[in-house]
């Protein structure tokens, strides 16, 4: 397994080669990126917290890292439509990415209990970026976000117990670990179910 990380991280760093880029600009972000998972962060909070400066170099490994697909960008929906200079969620596009990328950056790429709901929710967003082209997060004053909303409907990821307060939004889907129930528009349902009835197209549609 581990040869399978170097493998995986020796082909991201030879396309970085060859597109002229400094591996060591790269390497910074996407530790950042791993600081802050599933987190609304802005390109000048990482410049600020590497030795990079520019949040416009940060922008364009953000952007190199999306081409590469290592990572995605989610970005914040309002009522005009998407935001795309506020900040944004970025998360791995795949949990062997995120390990492989966290032992590159940290040493170590083992996962943690506590960063079990997160990497859930990237694959959650993953999916839900696949099938679905208008895809972002939302947040209001007082700190209540959204995870993801699609057009009126919102996804919130709980991983444990889901309780239909915890969406912000009037309808959607809060995901939980093994939680089963309806109540008006709102609905809480396992990851397990909700990922399946994406493939299938039975969410949305």
């Amino acid at each position: 397994l581990n040869s399978l990380y170097e493998v995986y991280k020796d082909a991201v760093l030879s396309d970085i080669a060859k597109l002229g880029k400094n591996e060591r600009a790269f390497k910074e972000v996407v530790e950042k990126v791993i600081d802050f998972y599933g987190s609304r962060v802005s390109e000048n909070t990482i410049a600020k917290e590497t030795s990079i400066g520019s949040h416009n170099t940060v922008s364009s490994y953000l952007s190199l890292a999306e081409d590469l697909f290592v990572l995605r960008a989610f970005y914040k929906v309002e009522d005009k439509g998407v935001n795309y200079r506020s900040f944004k969620k970025l998360y791995f596009t795949d949990p062997f990415i995120y390990r492989v990328m966290k032992r590159y950056t940290k040493g170590e790429g083992r996962i943690e209990e506590g960063e079990i709901p997160k990497i859930v929710e990237g694959v959650v967003g993953e999916h839900l970026a696949r099938e679905i082209n208008s895809i972002g997060y939302t947040f209001f004053r007082g700190g209540k976000e959204v995870d993801f909303v699609i057009g009126d409907i919102g996804v919130e990821v709980k991983w444990g117990r889901g309780d239909v307060r915890d969406l912000r939004l009037n309808k959607g889907y809060v995901l939980s670990l093994d939680d089963f129930r309806l109540e008006g528009d709102k609905a809480v349902v396992p990851v397990s179910v909700f990922l399946y009835l994406i493939s299938s197209e039975k969410v949305f549609y």
